[in-house]
């Protein structure tokens, strides 16, 4: 079963795709990330993918696997996350801080709720 949301990509293959792999997969044999920090992140590129129907980072399409995950891994290491134009600022403050590539600065999960875009959010009492 597929959950779409009515996008032309389904959930799943946004977030599972071997292509779209989060810092927390990619990074694990680098070094551990595990616990509260790694759930913030994956949080962060659950919304992206959500809101802006497209992972926040990809690999490449051909080549050796091997190949494609160190492309991947350098990738979300150090290149800057990018929004579409005329992103919402408080949603894109939200996103950046979750997906913040220093754990030891990335906000908790506790600060996310009190954030402005999630604290505006219609259903968010």
């Amino acid at each position: 079963m597929s959950v779409s949301f009515g996008l032309h990509v389904s959930l799943f293959d946004c977030l599972c795709n071997p292509h779209v792999l989060t810092e927390v997969n990619i990074t694990s044999s680098l070094h551990l990330q595990t616990g509260n920090r790694a759930d913030v992140y994956s949080l962060g590129a659950t919304i992206y993918c959500i809101k802006f129907k497209r992972p926040p980072f990809y690999g490449p399409q051909g080549g050796n696997n091997n190949m494609k995950l160190r492309i991947l891994h350098d990738r979300i290491i150090n290149a800057p996350l990018q929004f579409p134009d005329g992103v919402d600022g408080q949603l894109k403050d939200l996103i950046s801080r979750l997906m913040c590539k220093d754990e030891f600065k990335r906000l908790h999960l506790q600060d996310a709720l009190k954030h402005p875009w999630i604290q505006a959010s219609p259903n968010s009492s």
